[in-house]
């Protein structure tokens, strides 16, 4: 046996406040130009072999539908959602998709973000994937077919058989074992590792060429639907063994990458496009169109433009605005999901910075009137957040733990927000945002000001964003995390003093004994954990090193004769289904 240890809703837009007209005019501006088409693939196109890897966010899932087994790893049913047949595949038809962001990286494991992911998870396909058909975050077996807990610090992975990368190289207990040694790589710091409650993770053994046993610290119990994931089944796509040896990580950013995926990888013309072909062999039946183009188009009125004239099929995300104009559009569709990435401020609380006082954080929470904005800049397309957890979606009764439904949270008070921020007073006070979150970070920024703040927008380069704030090196920034609904697997991330001490400091939020009671509950059972988390959300609601704000809506738009695309509520474009009528 091999093994390895560690350390280890339709609404237009209402113009309520004049401020709103004075930011859209001066963010919100047109933008005529287009950009670049991809040359036309030439007949022979291939990609490059062995040296390759790609990129992923961990707050999302991209969509081949995988297959339900049973917990004991027996074979697998048909895909869900998908169709018992696979797609008739369609010759010199490409699917072109415009989307707003790139990716930072092709690198599965050297980051933290969305729009690198839905990139990464074309190519690579995962342990276990939430199911786009369902918005109940329902997981669904994808390259591991079940597992089976063989005591309180043991877990059996059964892998499926009979799948290939795209190079022909077999999948199998090998790569589970090389993606996770790679993972936990002290020298590589994966931003990836510390998702979840991976940390917990103490060796990973190959049974067999099928089973994969995973050692933990503490209990890990499966979730309401027998998944471990708090393993990392879902959060980490699988690599083919060897891919990254003698790779720097200047070098694996940009290398080609091979997977198991439903696309192959055949180029990135950076600030332009990435290029896929179909993987005639993928295991859960290939696409129907021959290529996939995702052009980079980060202006929104460019990206509408783009698909009114039919020069992209889909586009995403869709902004609430640019929603509004396409709605009625001949030949074009608009769907929309709940969300599941919520917005907030992050603010600095290490000592020195202008919001380490917590009079000074909570009037910041008093001073955002979140209904208005979500009513008029967002057009009802997201729903108010006041706690530090979120809300839950609509619907759902079992809300999570450290989500306090007794209580209405921080509320609009802006007299109280002048009262607890006056010791600002002359200060300016520095808002960062990426480029592409201007118009949001904008209206944020002209409540502040509406309360005594002086305060500056400071544009920063999405590229470089998940570096900048896991510094620290910030007062206040603007940004979006997904997976919060769960206090027990996303405290590791963002609240942990062993985080910080690992250099990702965003906040600087630190407290040793909620630490350990964080570490004890994990090995209570459910209902003493649930109590646990319940009463350590309502620390953290009473001293917020965030102010949350909403939680978007997903959109996306497309024309007519594309069929049975799916939106994911948690930021994935689902492209493995999709169909070109034309």
């Amino acid at each position: 046996m091999r093994s390895r240890s560690t350390n280890r809703r339709f609404a237009r837009w209402a113009l309520v406040l004049p401020a709103f007209a004075l930011v859209a005019a001066a963010c919100g501006g047109d933008d005529d130009t287009t950009a670049d088409e991809p040359p036309a693939v030439e007949d022979d196109g291939t990609e490059s072999e062995d040296s390759g890897s790609e990129p992923a966010s961990g707050d999302g899932d991209d969509g081949g539908d995988g297959d339900d087994a049973t917990e004991d790893g027996s074979e697998a049913s048909e895909p869900a959602g998908g169709d018992d047949e696979p797609a008739d595949m369609a010759e010199d038809l490409t699917l072109t998709v415009g989307v707003v962001a790139e990716p930072l990286t092709l690198d599965p494991q050297h980051h933290r973000n969305r729009g690198t992911q839905i990139v990464s998870r074309k190519v690579h396909d995962n342990l276990v994937y939430l199911d786009p058909l369902s918005a109940d975050r329902i997981y669904v077996w994808k390259l591991a077919t079940g597992a089976e807990q063989v005591d309180d610090l043991t877990w059996d992975v059964f892998l499926r058989e009979g799948v290939e990368f795209h190079d022909g190289y077999p999948f199998n207990s090998e790569s589970v074992l090389y993606t996770y040694e790679r993972l936990f790589d002290e020298e590589l710091n994966s931003p990836r590792a510390t998702m979840g409650s991976q940390s917990l993770i103490t060796e990973i053994e190959a049974i067999d060429d099928y089973t994969v046993r995973f050692h933990t610290s503490e209990l890990i119990e499966a979730n309401e639907q027998g998944f471990p994931i708090a393993l990392g089944l879902y959060s980490q796509e699988m690599l083919r063994p060897g891919i990254y040896d003698g790779v720097s990580l200047e070098e694996a950013a940009t290398m080609p990458t091979v997977g198991t995926g439903p696309w192959k990888f055949v180029e990135w013309e950076q600030g332009q496009y990435v290029r896929f072909e179909r993987n005639d062999d993928y295991w859960d039946g290939p696409p129907q169109p021959s290529e996939l183009v995702m052009r980079f188009i980060p202006e929104s009125s460019t990206l509408s433009a783009e698909l009114i004239t039919a020069s992209v099929d889909l586009i995403y995300p869709v902004d609430s605005d640019t929603m509004a104009g396409l709605a009625g559009q001949d030949g074009i569709e608009v769907t929309a999901a709940p969300g599941t990435s919520m917005t907030m401020l992050q603010v600095s609380v290490q000592e020195g910075r202008q919001f380490a006082d917590l009079d000074l954080r909570l009037g910041l929470n008093a001073a955002i009137d979140r209904n208005l904005i979500v009513d008029n800049l967002f057009q009802g397309f997201a729903v108010t957040e006041t706690q530090m957890t979120p809300r839950p979606i609509e619907g759902d009764t079992d809300p999570a733990a450290g989500y306090d439904q007794d209580s209405e949270g921080y509320q609009y008070d802006p007299d109280l927000a002048r009262e607890l921020l006056a010791p600002l007073a002359g200060e300016t006070i520095e808002l960062h945002s990426a480029t592409n979150n201007l118009l949001m970070a904008e209206v944020v920024a002209e409540q502040l000001r509406q309360v005594g703040l002086d305060v500056e927008v400071i544009p920063e380069d999405p590229a470089a964003m998940s570096s900048a704030i896991d510094s620290g090196e910030y007062d206040i920034w603007i940004q979006a995390y997904g997976g919060l609904e769960d206090i027990g697997n996303n405290w590791d991330t963002h609240f942990s003093c062993a985080t910080n001490e690992a250099g990702i400091v965003r906040t600087g939020y630190c407290n040793p004994e909620q630490d350990a009671r964080m570490e004890e509950a994990r090995g209570l059972d459910e209902e003493e954990r649930e109590q646990v988390y319940s009463e350590i959300g309502k620390e953290l609601n009473a001293n917020p090193p965030w102010v949350p704000l909403w939680t978007l809506n997903e959109i996306a738009a497309y024309r007519d004769y594309v069929s049975d695309f799916v939106l994911s509520p948690v930021g994935q474009l689902n492209l493995w289904n999709v169909k070109l009528n034309k």
